[in-house]
């Protein structure tokens, strides 16, 4: 028999409240940019020769569901319990307990127990969240995407001085960076 392998030992209320949350951010960004971390994304810091670095400030930058790489690839193949595949066009999320990861394993079958096929929008508003969140930036589709809502949202981040927007760019300021 497969036992509990570990347990979480603490709950919500002992997390830090958003106000802490943030105030940690700020000084652990500090910190790293004092020791000659660089910024390169969402949350994420490299060191100035790291290829992670390299690649942010060349344009190259890419990110998946681990996390940033200097390697664009469009398959990720999710192996193992609870696990994310990503065909770019579609996600499939294995099922959720070893047990009948095992049986549907032995019987030659997919261990997938639910997903989505992303339509045509979905993957230009992928495209899009991925360079603003690898190059803080974007460019815009000739095609109308946004609703009357988006547009008054994307306003009120203008007003806010978290975005520059164009008729075909969007970039993230300074300023917005922490939002992404």
């Amino acid at each position: 028999m497969i036992g509990v392998l570990w347990a979480r030992l603490f709950t919500e209320k002992d997390l830090p409240d958003p106000e802490v949350k943030h105030t940690m951010y700020v000084k652990g960004k500090f910190l790293l940019k004092a020791a000659g971390y660089v910024e390169i994304g969402m949350d994420h810091f490299a060191l100035p020769d790291d290829e992670l670095t390299v690649a942010y400030r060349s344009g190259n930058l890419h990110r998946n569901f681990m996390g940033y790489t200097t390697q664009p690839s469009k398959l990720m193949v999710g192996l193992g319990v609870s696990s994310i595949g990503d065909t770019w066009t579609g996600f499939g999320q294995n099922v959720k307990t070893v047990e009948e990861y095992m049986s549907r394993v032995k019987e030659g079958r997919f261990p997938i127990f639910r997903g989505h096929i992303q339509t045509e929008e979905d993957l230009l508003i992928r495209q899009l969240v991925l360079d603003i969140m690898c190059h803080f930036k974007a460019e815009l589709p000739s095609i109308e995407l946004s609703s009357e809502t988006t547009n008054r949202q994307l306003l009120e981040l203008e007003n806010d001085h978290l975005i520059l927007r164009s008729a075909n760019q969007l970039k993230v300021t300074k300023q917005g960076r922490p939002f992404v």
